[in-house]
């Protein structure tokens, strides 16, 4: 998953930045003649503001259904590259509900190639109090590898802390990664999880079903695999096939499931 160009202009201490107009019209606080909000161009009405500070390298964000009304009630929730997963409450305080979870030491840090991988999607089920990752990790002999993690949280409202996690190592061990190109977006849609892959810079790997690369796969809540998936054969989730939804993808950046059509934002040499 090559993302530096999108995401890698800003410094430590990054803000989350959001568009006012369409989700919270809340006190701005940072003054909007600081020089970076001049890399943003919003159209109309809207307008740049900041909404929380105080991230290293966020990678994804995912917004709770619908949040309690209670100050500490949690509103969204934020990855962080090297591994910590935030969440921001209604009073926009924020706080860490998972890290330490996954083992990973880049070469060198960002703006490096070697760099960009790490902490890469994040999706939620709400009803179920599901909170997904996606990430890139070094196994024992530091080979990277995709995988997946499930935190358990507080069904409808989520919490603040994640109370139990179950990964989902088996699907994708069998298969190393590469610094992009990696795991990346997920959405839950009618109680099933999506998933993208890159390539792993095997690009005839993402036009076969045996393998995991360049695909969209569609799995349970509980990490298996789903019968009405169109390559499905068995409930055997080391073969790659009755996972695989969609194949034929390079290095996906984004992932929207709407009325059961998934679209997919995918990344190549002449598109970015």
């Amino acid at each position: 998953m090559k993302i530096s160009n999108r995401l890698y202009r800003f410094k430590s201490g990054i803000v989350i930045v959001l568009v006012s107009l369409l989700f919270f019209p809340v006190a701005i606080h940072a003054d909007e003649s600081e020089a970076w909000m001049k890399d943003w161009a919003v159209r109309g009405n809207f307008k740049v503001s900041v909404d929380a500070e105080g991230f290293q390298f966020p990678s994804a964000i995912a917004f709770v259904p619908n949040p309690g009304g209670a100050p500490d009630d949690p509103l969204y929730f934020v990855t962080e590259l090297r591994g910590k997963v935030k969440v921001v409450t209604n009073d926009r305080t924020v706080h860490t509900f998972a890290e330490d979870f996954f083992k990973l030491k880049p070469e060198e840090e960002l703006p490096s190639f070697s760099g960009e991988t790490g902490l890469a999607g994040i999706c939620l089920d709400p009803v179920n109090g599901y909170v997904f990752v996606t990430f890139a990790y070094q196994d024992e002999n530091n080979i990277l590898r995709n995988n997946m993690v499930r935190f358990e949280s507080e069904p409808g409202t989520f919490s603040l802390k994640a109370k139990s996690a179950t990964p989902f190592t088996d699907i994708f061990v069998d298969v190393p990664t590469t610094p992009s190109h990696q795991i990346g977006p997920c959405q839950v849609y009618d109680n099933t999880v999506f998933v993208t892959l890159g390539d792993g810079h095997s690009f005839l790997k993402s036009r076969d079903v045996d393998s995991i690369l360049g695909k969209v796969l569609r799995m349970t809540p509980d990490g298996k695999p789903v019968t009405s998936n169109p390559f499905y054969v068995d409930d055997d989730i080391k073969k790659p096939r009755n996972f695989v939804w969609a194949y034929g993808f390079r290095n996906p950046f984004s992932l929207k499931v709407v009325d059961g059509r998934v679209f997919v934002a995918d990344n190549g040499l002449s598109s970015d």
